[in-house]
């Protein structure tokens, strides 16, 4: 249910946000773009009650990669078109 790092400044309703602090701490703009992205942390950071967790990490990490080629505006704007990402997926 996490808002994005910018909307929350990464402080979501959990607590302080250890990928925000990372970021932070290297002075990039986004995972995408730091040297060592994809890493263990982005990867590995979820709940592991949530089913759903390691599909959003690796979603995250798609994110971020296509925000790292393509820019903000228009990662922006792919979502506009696209809608909610984290949808639940429907049981057959």
């Amino acid at each position: 249910t996490c808002t994005g790092c910018v909307n929350h400044s990464g402080n979501p309703g959990w607590g302080r946000c250890r990928v925000f602090q990372c970021v932070e701490g290297r002075d990039v703009a986004h995972c995408g773009l730091c040297d060592e992205f994809p890493c263990d942390l982005l990867m590995s950071y979820f709940d592991p009650g949530n089913p759903e967790g390691a599909r959003n990490a690796a979603i995250r990490a798609g994110v971020c990669a296509y925000r790292a080629k393509h820019g903000d505006s228009e990662t922006l704007e792919y979502f506009r078109k696209v809608g909610r990402l984290n949808v639940p997926r429907q049981s057959s």
